[in-house]
């Protein structure tokens, strides 16, 4: 994927991943699959840029530890 593929806006979906970082172990699968470079990695464990986030739950589905939860995403 190209940078500005990576870099334009998406349009975000209602609902948007969060990272448990008790439970992230620091695998990067959920930073390799994002499509949206919405997944960083920080000073303990990954992190989701909110406004990236489009909700496609792929992060989600790929978390070998179960850490990232799916909600509503808050205005």
């Amino acid at each position: 994927m190209s940078e500005i593929e990576k870099t334009e806006k998406k349009p975000r979906g209602k609902y948007v991943a969060h990272i448990d970082g008790s439970k992230c172990i620091g695998c990067g699968g959920c930073k390799r699959n994002c499509k949206f470079d919405a997944i960083s990695r920080g000073k303990e464990y990954y992190i989701i840029d909110k406004d990236r986030c489009t909700g496609c739950r792929i992060c989600v589905k790929v978390c070998p530890a179960e850490a990232i939860d799916y909600g509503e995403r808050e205005e």
